[in-house]
């Protein structure tokens, strides 16, 4: 139930505003919080009402297809790292119906077309050579079990500019991981090739 009714919002929202490629990714399961503080049954809201957790049911971007990757390096330094978050739509539901939607989602314009110069074999190379830089701890064993191809969101704007995080290019990249990446994970790997020049932009 909380999927519908999380889809039928996205495709209202995608198609008032024209946009295309969301793509349901997964629907987990959270119990009731409080100020980010798990708690236990029985609490109550503002309203008086039982706090019965929620679910968040999650949509990825796509564009003609291709995903759009959204990880997030547990390892980043805050302050001075440009954050790629990827087009993610979180739609929030519990028993009250969708209470809380929270991601981004941008505008794309084309305005080159490219085509893929690092075939497979040779990102496989490439991961070979710097798979060490990535950080992964022994008692946080990462496996890669995700190899795909995909679009990553890469800052070309210096730091100081106001439309840094706005104004971002998009490049075809090959992706090494170990699953997605989210905020507060620590037990994620992954390494991006760019498909065009082979250049590691993670």
């Amino acid at each position: 139930q909380a999927t519908a009714m999380a889809q039928k919002w996205v495709d209202e929202f995608t198609g008032a505003f024209g946009l295309e490629g969301y793509k349901l990714n997964t629907c987990y399961t959270m119990p009731p919080y409080v100020f980010e503080e798990e708690i236990k049954n029985g609490a109550i809201n503002e309203l008086g009402e039982p706090l019965t957790g929620c679910y968040i049911v999650e949509f990825d971007r796509q564009m003609d297809g291709i995903a759009v990757s959204r990880d997030i390096s547990p390892y980043m330094y805050m302050e001075t790292e440009f954050i790629a978050d990827g087009d993610v739509l979180a739609v929030m539901v519990d028993d009250r119906g969708i209470v809380e939607i929270d991601g981004n989602c941008r505008n794309y314009v084309e305005k080159s077309t490219e085509t893929i110069q690092i075939q497979f074999e040779d990102a496989m190379e490439i991961f070979r050579e710097n798979m060490d830089y990535v950080e992964c701890y022994p008692e946080m064993p990462c496996v890669i079990d995700e190899i795909s191809l995909c679009y990553r969101l890469v800052q070309h704007l210096p730091e100081y500019d106001e439309n840094t995080l706005v104004c971002t290019q998009v490049r075809p990249v090959w992706r090494f991981a170990s699953d997605v990446g989210r905020f507060n994970r620590t037990d994620v790997y992954f390494l991006l090739i760019d498909a065009i020049t082979g250049e590691v932009i993670s």
